[in-house]
């Protein structure tokens, strides 16, 4: 995210900011609590990253966050992103293809766990989400792309720092940028209470040392950063440097523009048009624009105007509404590590998605964007549908009257909601993904890990030896992204709690891989579990459970 090698250039400028001691003296002075805006999505990775995917680590320290800050006048406020601009497309798309090819490569040759880039599971981010506002600090969701509306309210709420890891906030105005990962590594050191607060740093980057360090003039930063290869010019800025006369080296690409800059007589109209002029083709020369455009929007305040979309709050950030969002923007979806020679979990749940688009977007033609195995593009045409309860859109999506047994029970308070979800995912995967191995482990598995929860055993790593982890990191993502769909019909669209998704998704993959490795007689343990649980029974029955041929 940002500027390759930025961070690293400026290694030598990192602060180790005293937040507490700073917040202390702010308010006593000011009265008023030190703010620092929140990237969300950088912190949502660091922060399950940090955690292993533990999601009950995650919710222990989200609790001890907001009472330590709240005990020593520190404000966060999450920001995640809203729609995105039509202008982001080219950017969005090529990070499918960067998707594509790590999950090709994950699986045409055994790999373990660790070798998949730690990928984080789209269903732990709605859950990290869910757990920041339960654990009651302030989400807002941006009207469009976070990044602006993060500097916008760093600057209206005179916030101390941002908190990510996007390296495009170095050349903003925002005052500091604090390093997520870093910040969580100290805020569990306060809480420790192994060393006094006001000793307690938090390493990040002063904007203005950064820009002073880069020392080009202010009119020229976007250029800095667009030369360098930011989200809407990596693809083409080696290209560029080159034809521009520059050597190109991934580690010394930042003093080379610098140099180039420094060097260049004219002034930044000069040199806008002078890139353009080199530039191959409208496609290249849209991005550098875009990418101007972006850099120029964090340099200062501009407010930006709420987006309507009919039918939807789009401000309720409890909310998902990423297929709907794709509607009205860009319908992209990443691909998530799965076989690419079995049904894409994409491409089962499309018939969900469809629903929504004729909901929110009836009579219309939406692209979506994701590999299925055959192609990359993919054309919707919604119809015209009115909006139903869960029986409705259960029925529409193609269920039978069977599963409505246990949605009565939730809905009367007699059966957990997260047990009727995994029914519902799970009978869909049974009804609509043919020839899908291991089932009967998942079934199993998934549901003994929830049922135990919060007395969860803890992994933070793989303890059996084992060189191939493809096939559970095939079923553990599989199950992830079927889940998503049928979550923004359920928590946005029929409004139950979201409160099911934190025992739900609480499965971590190095414990899924783990009970994995060393499973045996699967189906004897079902055969067991029937006879113990009436619901994993009544499971059972309705998936139709057979013993699967070793």
């Amino acid at each position: 995210m940002g500027i390759s090698k930025l961070k690293t250039y400026l290694s030598p400028y990192t602060r180790r900011l005293k937040l507490f001691w700073i917040a202390e003296k702010y308010f006593y002075q000011k009265k008023r609590e030190t703010v620092l805006i929140v990237d969300s999505s950088s912190f949502i990775f660091d922060l399950l990253l940090h955690f292993n995917h533990d999601l009950q680590a995650v919710e222990n320290f989200l609790k001890d966050l907001k009472v330590i800050c709240g005990e020593h006048y520190i404000s966060l406020i999450f920001v995640r992103e809203g729609i995105n601009p039509s202008r982001k497309a080219t950017e969005l798309i090529r990070r499918i293809e960067q998707s594509v090819t790590t999950r090709n490569n994950f699986f045409e040759s055994p790999h373990t766990v660790k070798q998949a880039n730690i990928q984080i599971c789209i269903l732990h981010i709605r859950t990290a989400y869910h757990l920041i506002v339960k654990a009651g600090f302030q989400l807002i969701r941006a009207y469009s792309e976070a990044d602006p509306f993060i500097i916008a309210n760093s600057i209206k709420r005179k916030a101390y720092a941002i908190i990510s890891m996007d390296t495009d906030f170095y050349l903003s105005s925002a005052l500091n940028v604090i390093f997520p990962y870093q910040f969580i590594t100290s805020i569990l050191l306060a809480c420790s209470k192994k060393k006094p607060l006001n000793q307690i740093t938090f390493d990040g980057i002063c904007c203005e040392e950064c820009k002073r360090k880069i020392n080009v003039s202010s009119t020229f930063i976007p250029y800095f950063s667009c030369l360098c290869g930011n989200d809407f010019t990596k693809s083409f800025n080696q290209k560029l440097l080159k034809k521009l006369g520059l050597c190109f080296n991934y580690n010394t690409v930042i003093p080379t523009v610098i140099d180039f800059i420094q060097s260049f007589t004219g002034d930044e109209n000069d040199l806008h048009h002078h890139i353009l002029n080199l530039l191959d083709n409208d496609e290249e020369k849209e991005q550098f624009e875009n990418g101007i455009y972006q850099i120029n929007r964090l340099a200062r305040y501009i407010p930006e105007k709420p987006v309507i979309i009919p039918g939807i709050d789009l401000y309720n950030t409890e909310h998902s509404y990423s297929t709907t969002l794709g509607a009205w923007s860009i319908a992209s979806k990443h691909s998530p590590l799965c076989y690419p020679n079995y049904l894409s979990p994409l491409k089962a749940t499309r018939k969900i998605r469809k629903i929504i688009y004729s909901i929110f977007k009836p009579n219309s033609t939406i692209t979506e964007y994701y590999d299925d195995g055959e192609k990359k593009q993919h054309t919707v045409h919604s119809k015209k549908l009115d909006n139903g309860d869960i029986y409705w859109w259960l029925k529409s999506i193609g269920f039978d009257d069977s599963i409505f047994d246990f949605v009565n029970l939730s809905m009367n308070n007699e059966l957990p909601w997260w047990k009727t979800v995994f029914a519902i995912v799970m009978k869909y995967i049974s009804t609509n993904c043919p020839n899908f191995k291991h089932y009967n482990f998942l079934l199993y598995e998934w549901y003994v890990i929830c049922r135990d929860y919060p007395n969860l055993k803890r992994f933070s790593n793989i303890k059996i030896p084992g060189e191939d982890h493809r096939d559970p990191v095939h079923l553990f993502n599989y199950f992830h992204s079927v889940c998503f769909d049928f979550n923004e019909v359920l928590i946005d669209y029929v409004n139950i709690s979201p409160d099911y998704l934190i025992p739900l998704t609480v499965p971590c993959i190095y414990q899924f891989v783990n009970e994995f490795i060393i499973q045996s007689n699967v189906d004897s343990k079902i055969d067991l579990l029937i006879s113990e649980d009436n619901f994993f029974a009544k499971l059972c029955q309705l998936v139709g459970f057979n013993h699967e041929t070793e």
